[in-house]
């Protein structure tokens, strides 16, 4: 079965003020996306679609192409769909741009969060068997993803009976 990981990395990093999606966290030089492709594709996922800005293309590319030289990667431009905005329309415009380069079932996520491997072995499992239209949800606790100094935005999921009722 073939799964795709969609990366949303086209944030403007304002609040972080600059390139959050490339900032060095790892001892050789990984970004929190780094460890996210490689806990991905250890869990089976078999092509990456990252979704970035048309002003962070090369740098992105020039990082990823040093983390993953044999990756399976493709890139899509968020900023070139749709009318022209100083800021990117969000979730479901990114996912909908990246939308001709995902081939079937896929799991999306923020390149700046750090979600563990268990995450991707867990969606890697529940992806088995399931129909090639349809995406999957890692849900977290909500007491265990907030930050104990500063504020975070946390969209609440409602399940009823193992389906996303609500978000």
């Amino acid at each position: 079965m073939s799964l795709t990981l969609v990366v949303m990395a086209a944030g403007l990093g304002s609040r972080f003020g600059g390139t959050k999606q490339l900032a060095v966290i790892g001892t050789d030089g990984e970004a929190f996306l780094d460890f996210a492709i490689k806990d991905a594709m250890a869990a089976g996922m078999d092509k990456v679609v990252l979704i970035v800005r048309s002003d962070i293309e090369a740098d992105v590319r020039r990082h990823v192409a040093g983390q993953h030289p044999d990756l399976n990667v493709a890139y899509v431009l968020q900023d070139t769909h749709g009318p022209k905005r100083d800021k990117p329309w969000g979730t479901a415009h990114a996912v909908l741009t990246a939308a001709p380069e995902v081939p079937g079932a896929f799991c999306v996520l923020n390149a700046d969060d750090y979600y563990g491997a268990s995450t991707y072995l867990a969606l890697a499992e529940a992806a088995t068997g399931l129909p090639d239209d349809r995406a999957l949800l890692a849900g977290f606790r909500l007491d265990q993803t907030l930050p104990e100094v500063g504020e975070v935005s946390r969209g609440i999921c409602e399940v009823v009976d193992g389906e996303l009722v609500s978000l």
